[in-house]
């Protein structure tokens, strides 16, 4: 299951917007909490980011302090989608597109738009997606945000 991530980005008006993310397995019992916070407590199925960039999800209830890139009894990783055969383009503004590279097994989804393409955008906020197609030809759309552009 691929959920959304919302996610803003910034760039400058006439330069390059280049990017990447990486898509993880995740379920929507799961809730997100964001990054790892070492004196909060987490309940079952928290996911949060660790220090070492991979997505964690609480088997348990967790206490204040427990670091889930070094404890394994209450944290499990998720897994990176395999990207293996899947296509996806990045969309600025629901009319400025590129294909991104797919990074297969590491789920890796990069993205480069050339300065010529945003040349016609002023200063703003501006809607942003990437969507991916699976090799069984499912659309997901694991990333939406912004992309707020400023002056150089």
């Amino acid at each position: 299951m691929i959920q959304p991530a919302n996610i803003a980005y910034k760039g400058v008006v006439g330069g390059t917007f280049d990017g990447q993310v990486t898509l993880f397995n995740g379920s929507l019992q799961y809730v997100w909490y964001s990054v790892w916070q070492p004196f909060r407590t987490y309940p079952i199925n928290a996911m949060v980011a660790g220090s070492d960039a991979n997505i964690y999800v609480s088997l348990a209830s967790i206490a204040e302090g427990d670091n889930p890139v070094t404890d394994s009894t209450n944290w499990a990783p998720l897994a990176k989608i395999d990207l293996t055969g899947w296509t996806g383009t990045a969309t600025i503004n629901k009319t400025i597109s590129v294909a991104c590279t797919m990074g297969t097994t590491s789920g890796i989804v990069s993205f480069n738009f050339a300065g010529s393409l945003l040349a016609g955008l002023a200063v703003g906020t501006y809607d942003f997606s990437i969507e991916v197609i699976t090799t069984s030809s499912d659309n997901y759309f694991p990333v939406i945000g912004t992309l707020e552009l400023v002056a150089p």
